[in-house]
C-alpha cells in the first residue's frame, strides 16, 4: 500500500536493427556465454545483443563439439547500417571466433 507505482518504458529506438544468425562449432566444454561475451566483444559497438538460440550435439558434428547458434542484432546509434557494415562485423565476429576460440563457422 505504501508503494508508488511509476510508469516505466524504453525510448523507442531511433534507427532499425539488422538481424543476422551466426552458428558456430565449438569446442564441448566451452561455455556459450564465453563465445557470447567474444561476440559483444568483437562486434561493438555494433552488435546490440546476441542471444543463443539453439545447441546441438550429434551427427554431423564431430565428437567434442557441438553446434552453438546465436540470433545477433545490429545496431547504430546514429544511423541505418548498410549490409556492407553489418557483413564486415559480422565475417570479423566469425574470424575471431575461430582465432581464440578454436571455432568454425557451421557450412
Amino acid at each position: 500500500a505504501a508503494a508508488e507505482l511509476v510508469p516505466q518504458a524504453l525510448a523507442l529506438k531511433r534507427f532499425p536493427a539488422v538481424l543476422r544468425d551466426l552458428a558456430m562449432v565449438v569446442p564441448l566444454a566451452l561455455e556459450t556465454d564465453a563465445v557470447r561475451a567474444l561476440i559483444v566483444e568483437v562486434g561493438a559497438p555494433l552488435v546490440e545483443d546476441a542471444c543463443v538460440f539453439d545447441v546441438y550435439t550429434g551427427k554431423p558434428i564431430p565428437e567434442g563439439q557441438k553446434n552453438v547458434a546465436y540470433a545477433l542484432r545490429y545496431r547504430a546509434v546514429d544511423r541505418t547500417l548498410t549490409d556492407l557494415e553489418v557483413s564486415a562485423a559480422h565475417a570479423k565476429i566469425v574470424a575471431e571466433v575461430s582465432l581464440r576460440l578454436g571455432g568454425s563457422l557451421r557450412e
